[in-house]
């Protein structure tokens, strides 16, 4: 089984938090079935804040309750309270406000349907919300990746997507929001990748690097190192052993481009860092959520 690529599991992240909207839409309305929007309903509704952020649509629980006489003429007025506890506002013995749900002999057993229902839809909202959470740190860490990449190219324009205009706006479908900030994330970690490629190349032509036997390799699993060339372990032949270190600024004193070289090359590797720990936590989570549902 092959593990799945950045941009896979970038649609997973995105895809995981549309699979939860619509498990909250269905659950909603089998809420809805239960218990007309009458007066004591407790309900599931959804909103979208207008601010274009990547939780949209949110969702609260109302309580609709009516009120005799609050309007002119003696009218009543049937509003809709925000509560935050639903379970509270179900139907109990001895309480004076009833939801519909209770008003049959089949009460009781709507009722403790309904306790079901909102107890399953209240851990949907948890485990989506934590999800968007996940989401917004990874837009967060893309934010400072892309910062570091700017400071590291002074002069240059803020990156744009292939066909972007200047004047782009963020997509009005949230899914689509959504969707475009994972993926943005990881044009941002391929991006990092070509700039320190272009570094470490720089950094072997430098006497200092030379010198120092210092240089910043690629591993096979896609990890950035510091190594310096030890031929010390190696056989008459002097075969060169590459040997990791931390402290990759020792090995240049004496030359200022080189150390310019490094201090970029490790502003990058720390924005990297913080990238990919924050996708691959967004990314197990999403994982997790798709198999428990």
């Amino acid at each position: 089984m092959t593990c799945p690529t950045r941009r896979e599991r970038a649609l997973a992240l995105a895809n995981a938090i549309a699979y939860l909207d619509q498990r909250l839409k269905r659950r909603g309305a089998e809420i809805r079935k239960f218990q007309p929007k009458a007066s004591g309903a407790v309900l599931l509704e959804s909103y979208d804040c207008g601010k274009n952020c990547l939780g949209c649509a949110h969702y609260r629980w109302g309580l609709w309750i009516a009120h005799p006489g609050r309007w002119p003429g003696g009218r009543t007025a049937f509003l809709c309270h925000r509560v935050r506890y639903p379970l509270r506002h179900l139907p109990r013995p001895g309480r004076r406000r009833t939801s519909p749900a209770a008003a049959d002999e089949e009460a009781p057993g709507r009722v403790i349907l309904l306790q079901v229902l909102i107890s399953e839809t209240q851990s949907l909202i948890r485990t989506r919300t934590s999800l968007v959470r996940a989401l917004d740190r990874l837009r967060r860490a893309n934010a400072a990746a892309k910062a570091a990449l700017q400071v590291n190219t002074p002069g240059t324009a803020p990156h744009r997507p292939v066909g972007a205009t200047a004047d782009a706006r963020p997509p009005i479908d949230p899914q689509a929001r959504r969707l475009a900030a994972a993926l943005d994330a990881v044009r941002t970690l391929e991006r990092i990748d070509q700039r320190l490629l272009a570094i470490a190349s720089d950094l072997r032509k430098t006497p200092a690097a030379r010198r120092g036997r210092l240089q910043l390799r690629q591993t096979a699993a896609a990890r950035w190192v510091w190594v310096t060339l030890d031929y010390t372990h190696g056989s008459r032949l002097r075969v060169p052993h590459p040997v990791e270190i931390t402290d990759p600024g020792r090995r240049v004193h004496g030359d200022e481009h080189a150390r310019a070289l490094v201090r970029k090359a490790r502003r990058l590797l720390d924005a990297r860092r913080r990238l990919i720990t924050t996708f691959a936590n967004a990314s197990r989570l999403s994982s997790r959520i798709v198999g428990r549902y």
